[in-house]
């Protein structure tokens, strides 16, 4: 299965979270220091970094490896760990000192082992090993509905496009549509959550990160932004590229950013009273369980990717299968629609991108490029973007069906994808 980091972004892009394997979550700055954009831009195809640098601000040691973050406020963050244990802190920033403070009440343990993990605003969803899947709002107290609706690990899950809708995969071949429009509202105001999930490592031990400066991390600037939740960037742009990559000793510099840690240990752990989760529809057929979903823009349609190399396209409000494609040699690792869901694309272990029609799933091109599995797919402003654990990500013209751009990582791989509000595409 993959493993993707867990990471949040504030509303303004300029603080990152990540989760680092057993050793809690850092946060980290990103700061442009005076870069050229142009130094970005190769005389050929490949498009390499610009120098902008890395910063890590501080740290927040977890007894427990982080399989989720989401920033749902403009200066709250809730961590949620693989052995089910959910805190919320406080994070405020003045100047070049941050104070982290945990948040009176917010502690909950659920005494299972999450497996997947997704959040729209102030809306945060999970699923765990025994087929349960949770839905979560933090208001001062945690408000949770909960449902046992799978036989089997929910491997993913993923919010319809307005929130009032979530879909769960899991090892029993099903795929379930939930009712999330709960009382509370959904806040969507401050917080970019990026809903990139990790499989998290046991270890007992917990260690706390210095700060940090790292360079080696690769940039690509763009002098456009982006209103509303859409890049604009034309073709002959540079994008906004950020990858975050482990840091060894080796990579620890003597200059830090100081950085103010307060934690608060909690006196009482409240049990917030549990809602049954309502379920709106069951799509079955899938001969293999899904390892990929996701909504149209209308929220009327489901695509999935299957572990039996098939690309699924479901009718939610009938339950019924509209199509299934036959054409990856391998599993189907990510799934999108365009914006205006004509079409569908799907990546896969086989190194391949298929292009398809989004109303009959028919096949219109397989795009053939990446030397190792694709694992993560974006359309964006009119164009297809396609990740590797080559370390490459590929622009695709989608009437053409060519290579526009190649944005070369310099790491040795990638795990996933995403757009930024301020038209930053980053990668992890």
């Amino acid at each position: 299965m993959l493993q993707r980091p867990a990471i949040a972004v504030n509303s303004t892009s300029s603080l990152y979270i990540r989760a680092r394997g057993i050793n809690g979550v850092e946060i980290w700055r990103m700061t442009n220091h005076g870069s050229d954009p142009a130094l970005a831009r190769d005389k050929g195809k490949t498009k390499k970094p610009s120098d902008v640098k890395n910063v890590v601000i501080t740290s927040i040691p977890m007894n427990q490896s982080v399989i989720g973050i989401t920033w749902f406020s403009e200066s709250r963050v809730a961590l949620f760990g693989k052995n089910g244990q959910v805190k919320v802190y406080d994070v405020q920033v003045n100047g070049e000192k941050v104070e982290v403070t945990y948040v009176e009440g917010s502690k909950l343990e659920l005494g299972v082992t999450l497996k997947s993990f997704a959040a729209a605003g102030s809306k945060i969803a999970f699923g765990d090993e025994k087929g349960a899947v949770w839905l979560a709002l933090f208001d001062k107290t945690w408000n949770l509905s909960r449902s046992t609706g799978h036989k089997g690990s929910v491997d993913a899950l993923i919010f319809s496009p307005d929130a009032t809708r979530l879909a769960t995969a899991g090892r029993d071949g099903m795929i379930k549509i939930w009712n999330t429009d709960v009382s509370g509202g959904l806040d969507t105001t401050h917080s970019e959550v990026l809903d990139f999930f990790s499989v998290a490592y046991d270890a007992d031990d917990v260690s706390e990160v210095h700060d940090t400066e790292v360079s080696e991390f690769p940039v690509f600037r763009s002098g456009s932004t982006r209103s509303d939740l859409v890049p604009s960037i034309s073709s002959d742009e540079v994008l906004d590229f950020f990858s975050i990559a482990e840091t060894d000793d080796a990579t620890i510099a003597e200059e830090h950013i100081p950085g103010e840690l307060i934690h608060t240990s909690p006196e009482k752990d409240d049990s917030p009273e549990m809602v049954e989760l309502e379920e709106i529809a069951t799509l079955k057929g899938s001969a293999g369980w899904a390892i990929s979903i996701e909504f149209s823009a209308d929220g009327k349609r489901l695509v999935s990717g299957s572990m039996d190399n098939c690309v699924y396209l479901w009718d939610i409000e009938n339950e019924s299968l509209l199509g299934k494609n036959e054409s990856h040699q391998g599993w189907v690792s990510c799934v999108a629609f365009s914006a205006d869901d004509d079409l569908i694309a799907s990546g896969s272990w086989d190194k391949n991108i298929c292009l398809f029609d989004g109303t009959t799933l028919e096949l219109i091109k397989k795009l053939e490029f990446h030397r190792d599995y694709v694992v993560d797919i974006e359309f964006q402003n009119g164009a297809l973007y396609s990740a590797s654990y080559d370390g490459l990500i590929a622009k695709w013209n989608i009437q053409s069906h060519r290579i526009e751009d190649i944005l070369d990582s310099d790491t040795d791989w990638i795990q996933a994808i995403r757009f930024l509000n301020n038209g930053t595409l980053i990668s992890v």
